[in-house]
């Protein structure tokens, strides 16, 4: 099990994710904690790119983003594209409510960087901003990479809701402990 999760920032891919690994037992990989270094640095290309590449020549992992600076080193390898391709009626919600929470309770994110007011809400680094100027973009960049030739053969799965969501997951679940299904 090789499983790339891609689609908008804020649609959920770590989440999912996470979850995906704790019924499969499957190590999750999140880019993003690789990506970033302390003081919202990003880690320079080649670095990424041996970390994940190592990640990437195991036999089986979960690795959730959008990098282009390594996809070439994932998608080869990869079994199954899970895209969460949710509207942006749920995605632009949560990345606000996310970005509060996370202003709010000063929660640590990866290289103990925090997201501050001015930041979130008052800067062009928004993630806010970020994701209602790229939502369309990305949305059309993952659909043209999974039609592109050398993408063409790579099976996934294209969730359009959280419904879509918590379907596949419960029929992993149910798949992998058919008894859990049943009560027991």
């Amino acid at each position: 099990m090789r499983i790339s999760v891609v689609g908008s920032s804020c649609s959920g891919k770590s989440t999912f994710s996470r979850r995906l690994s704790e019924i499969t037992g499957v190590k999750h990989v999140p880019i993003d904690e690789y990506s970033h270094l302390p003081n919202w640095q990003e880690r320079p290309t080649e670095e990424l790119r041996e970390l994940i590449g190592l990640e990437a020549a195991a036999e089986e992992w979960i690795i959730d983003g959008n990098y282009t600076r390594t996809r070439d080193l994932v998608w080869p390898r990869v079994t199954l594209v899970i895209w969460l391709d949710l509207p942006f009626r749920i995605v632009f919600p949560r990345a606000v409510k996310r970005t509060t929470i996370r202003v709010i309770t000063r929660e640590e994110l990866f290289a103990g960087n925090r997201e501050t007011f001015s930041q979130s809400f008052l800067s062009r680094d928004s993630m806010i901003y970020y994701v209602a100027k790229t939502f369309w973009h990305r949305r059309r960049r993952i659909e043209g990479l999974l039609d592109e030739p050398q993408h063409s053969a790579i099976p996934y799965v294209r969730l359009r809701s959280t419904r879509e969501v918590e379907h596949l997951l419960g029929e992993v679940r149910g798949h992998l402990y058919p008894e859990r299904q049943r009560g027991e």
